[in-house]
């Protein structure tokens, strides 16, 4: 934005250093809202709110006795973006990627096929495979161990998954392409297994293995006993003073109770 608009980033720092009531930094915020939408190449709604969002929050790091003044302002200005971006998508005026179709991955899966020099080539595009028939799930798909995979009574092949992210078992039944190898996902498995280094229960080893850490018993520490015997001054507790200045109505309570 700053070289469209032919203006230095020193002098926009100094600008808005010098005014105390902060309408310069609402106003080159504005102004860089005004360009997240129109820009060329119309930026994905969550994207331009986030540039938005992360340049304010820059800004305010910079310049916190600016953040009083201007904090309301700019937060009707990141919902005014958010808002026009939302109408943009739902009016199709954004450009969006067209989805990947078979064909395009077959096409994909061809090229790494034929351009292939190592066994992890073979894996990437058999993991290709498997992620588009599982609804384009991200790549912690290869988390999947080879005891998920079952065959029924009729030769019917099912994969059973468990998203690392939510935890969530999902099941999908495979079903082998008889026209074409590189989009069959029987192929896929085979492929990956076959291209695997060692034997290991993963199917797909392009991630490492999880990790499972040892449960570390909990440390019971200091017996009770033994902290209500110490003295007050060496515990290592954070407590608010309560002591108050003694008053003389306070000091005859006080010898009164004494007394009874």
């Amino acid at each position: 934005m700053l070289e469209a608009e032919n203006v230095s980033l020193e002098f926009v720092e100094a600008s808005i250093l010098m005014d105390a009531s902060g309408k310069r930094l609402a106003a080159t915020m504005d102004r860089f809202g005004f360009y997240l939408a129109t820009n060329e190449g119309k930026l994905a709604r969550n994207t331009a709110t986030s540039y938005h969002r992360n340049v304010k929050l820059w800004l305010f790091d910079k310049y916190p006795h600016l953040r009083v003044p201007t904090e309301l302002i700019l937060l009707k200005q990141g919902k005014t973006l958010d808002k026009h971006c939302l109408k943009r998508e739902k009016g199709g005026l954004i450009n969006k990627a067209p989805p990947c179709t078979k064909e395009d991955l077959r096409s994909v899966a061809r090229y790494v096929y034929s351009t292939a020099r190592v066994h992890a080539d073979y894996q990437d595009a058999a993991l290709a495979c498997l992620m588009w028939h599982c609804f384009g799930r991200s790549s912690d798909f290869g988390y999947v161990q080879k005891q998920h995979v079952s065959v029924s009574a009729n030769g019917t092949f099912y994969l059973r998954l468990l998203r690392v992210k939510t935890s969530e078992e999902q099941g999908l039944t495979l079903i082998p392409d008889k026209s074409d190898f590189l989009t069959c996902p029987l192929h896929a498995l085979a492929v990956a297994l076959a291209t695997q280094d060692a034997p290991g229960a993963a199917l797909l080893a392009q991630l490492p293995d999880l990790v499972t850490e040892a449960a570390v018993p909990l440390d019971e520490g200091v017996l009770l006993q033994d902290l209500l015997q110490a003295e007050p001054a060496s515990l290592e507790v954070a407590v608010v003073s309560t002591a108050a200045p003694v008053t003389a109505g306070g000091a005859s309570s006080v010898g009164d109770v004494r007394i009874r």
